[in-house]
């Protein structure tokens, strides 16, 4: 079953290739992605990552926050889970 992840992340401008990449490293792909904000340094995004494991999306989000100095203000909503509880 595939479950979707919403997540809000600011990145370094010029690092979202790495960013994609590093998703299908941790078996998981990019759903919908937006641009939310940016500035000189950084772009801020709200995606939708589709994953089926939420092992999977636990350690992809442990290595984006060890990598801050490329990614920061992460935020995580799983959509099937508040629609479970709604």
């Amino acid at each position: 079953m595939k479950l979707i992840a919403i997540v809000s992340i600011k990145i370094k401008r010029g690092v979202l290739p790495q960013f994609i990449q590093t998703l299908y490293k941790f078996n998981c792909s990019p759903g919908m992605l937006n641009l939310t904000d940016s500035d000189e340094r950084w772009e801020e995004f709200s995606f939708e990552i589709i994953h089926s494991s939420r092992k999977d999306l636990a350690k992809l989000i442990d290595v984006l926050k060890r990598k801050n100095e490329y990614f920061r203000e992460i935020t995580i909503t799983s959509t099937i889970e508040d629609r479970i509880r709604g």
